[in-house]
């Protein structure tokens, strides 16, 4: 509504856990829930060919928040598109 942007998909990243510590740093996640994260991330985490771990995650951007999962991480801004 009111023309916000959605999304669902599936994203495969590494390096979550120092991404953890920098949404919580930046004040974007409260930094108890970056701890609530921290064993799912590990347990999701897999070693690929690269010998690097990465989570495959669900991500969804619905109603001015994003998701990873069911887990809400964070609330978006609104877009104002001037009109």
């Amino acid at each position: 509504s009111a023309l916000q942007p959605q999304l669902a998909g599936t994203i495969e990243a590494g390096g979550l856990q120092p991404l953890l510590d920098a949404l919580a740093a930046m004040g974007l996640i409260r930094p108890q829930l970056a701890d609530q994260l921290r064993p799912v991330v590990t347990l999701l985490s897999q070693p690929r060919e690269d010998g690097v771990r990465r989570a495959a995650l669900p991500i969804t951007i619905q109603d001015s928040r994003l998701s990873l999962g069911p887990a809400p991480i964070t609330r978006l801004p609104r877009i104002d598109w001037g009109g």
